[in-house]
């Protein structure tokens, strides 16, 4: 057994320690005990919360007091990641329930379940208070509202300013966005996905600190600006950003058991580029060389490793892209677009119209099936190196009778999800399944000169709930696709 004095001393030590971290950054540090029902504060004369140990029930009113109608649902939201012990979990409350400084915004309160071997679960974490320079509650921006990040037009003018100022040397831009956001969106719903979008924006702020600014762009896009930080420190603020939002959301992404990811890609001034225009096109570069590499990644741009802004520039205006426009271009805005392309400007090679469809539309893979041949002529989309795999597998997606089942959507053979598969396609079902074929949508289309062909989209490994409101798109790209001889 351990000496009693020797233990009251380390006991002294760890308390002068928590003491001294207290003072240091200003937090309340809780340790939440559900068999007990309390929780138990330290902070320091900063707080207007008193240090100790209080009932749970207590602790959850006076948040809700403080915090008052307007920002009620953002403690409940806190108060079942409590309840519920949630085993890891960062959460913002838009509002000052720290104490009476006008110059705090709102309060960050990270949280994880720990537990021991022969000791009942407890939850530990900190509360801290926000102060990201820029987004107090007097600040001259706009705020997107779903977030609470400054505005897409604000945080624009914010970096082109910066970049303009020729003293504001090393400012860096920052490009986010949620891998397979649409996968989110399909597989939990709209209002999961505005909370994935709400949780994002707060590990951002949270990793950031005083360091930049964030705001929201457009969809699942953010956009950092960062002041005066060497590559280290870059790459420290995106290692948190990308681990914290995978910790957060283990489990939820678009593989089985995967969590949800971010792609990052960055560039800075006056390093990279001399302008804004220059340095938004390298950023976005690099965040989609993340995208290629596989995602769950940041880029920080390396002349030496990575193309010449011209090179970029040629790359960007060779006609590689057919849609102009960010990824938050409405889908049925970049249709019109590849239309007006095929029917009355110069027609685009087919496999490059496949991809950008495929990119546009977030589908995995689609594949072009020529029924004379027999085989498949052109692929394209996330998935397109497996494009062998459906070509093996053409005979369990094509053969069976379908026609006659709920599987004939407005013109479409949908299958959204393959172990579940009418009566009487059991085998075709295992089989598919079994290959790693999880859902497939078949699409019948007769091109010019009366050759039949069809359209194949394929979401493979993963299960994909097919979008039923762009059924009307996909039945479109194959009249497009009906104008080009094959």
């Amino acid at each position: 057994m351990q000496n009693p004095e020797k233990q009251a001393s380390e006991i002294c030590r760890e308390l002068g320690s928590l003491e001294a971290m207290l003072e240091l950054f200003e937090d309340i540090f809780f340790i939440y005990e559900p068999e007990k029902g309390t929780i138990c504060l330290y902070n320091t004369d900063v707080s207007t919360f008193d240090a100790g140990v209080m009932p749970y029930a207590d602790f959850k009113a006076t948040l809700f007091k403080k915090a008052g109608e307007n920002h009620a649902d953002e403690i409940k939201m806190l108060a079942a990641h409590f309840e519920k012990m949630t085993y890891r979990f960062i959460t913002k409350v838009g509002c000052n329930i720290f104490n009476d400084d006008v110059t705090i915004s709102g309060v960050i309160v990270k949280g994880r379940v720990n537990r021991r071997e022969g000791m009942p679960e407890n939850l530990v974490g900190v509360i801290h208070p926000a102060r990201a320079r820029g987004l107090g509650e007097n600040s001259e921006y706009k705020y997107d509202q779903l977030t609470g990040l400054v505005s897409k037009a604000d945080i624009t003018a914010l970096a082109e300013n910066r970049v303009d100022e020729k003293h504001a040397e090393n400012t860096t831009i920052a490009i986010l966005d949620v891998d397979f956001f649409k996968h989110v969106n399909d597989t939990y719903g709209h209002q999961y996905g505005d909370y994935v979008l709400k949780q994002v924006a707060t590990i951002i702020e949270s990793c950031m600190g005083d360091k930049g600014v964030a705001g929201r762009i457009g969809g699942d896009e953010f956009f950092l600006v960062l002041d005066g930080l060497g590559e280290e420190e870059l790459r420290a603020v995106f290692r948190g950003i990308r681990g914290t939002v995978s910790s957060v959301f283990e489990g939820k992404g678009s593989q089985n058991l995967s969590a949800i990811s971010v792609s990052i890609g960055s560039a800075t001034y006056p390093k990279d580029a001399k302008n804004f225009n220059d340095l938004f096109m390298v950023a976005d570069f690099c965040l989609y060389r993340a995208k290629e590499k596989g995602r769950n990644r940041y880029i920080i741009y390396t002349p030496e490793k990575h193309p010449t802004i011209d090179e970029i520039r040629a790359h960007r205006e060779g006609g590689e892209t057919l849609v102009n426009g960010r990824e938050d271009l409405p889908v049925g805005d970049a249709l019109v677009q590849m239309m007006g392309l095929v029917y009355y400007g110069e027609k685009p090679e087919v496999k490059g119209l496949i991809s950008e469809f495929a990119e546009r539309f977030k589908i995995p893979l689609i594949s072009l099936y020529d029924e004379e041949k027999e085989k498949i002529i052109y692929s394209g989309g996330v998935q397109e190196e497996e494009t062998e795999l459906a070509e093996k597998n053409l005979d369990l997606v094509l053969k069976p009778p379908y026609e006659e089942t709920w599987m004939l959507r407005k013109g479409l053979i949908v299958c959204n999800t393959v172990p579940l598969m009418p009566k009487g396609f059991e085998k075709e079902s295992e089989a598919l399944h079994a290959k790693g074929i999880e859902s497939f949508i078949i699409n019948s289309f007769t091109a010019a000169g009366g050759k039949k062909m069809k359209l194949l989209f394929f979401s493979l490994h993963e299960n994909l709930v097919w979008n039923e409101q762009h059924y009307i798109y996909y039945r479109l790209f194959a009249d497009m696709l009906g104008s080009y001889t094959f």
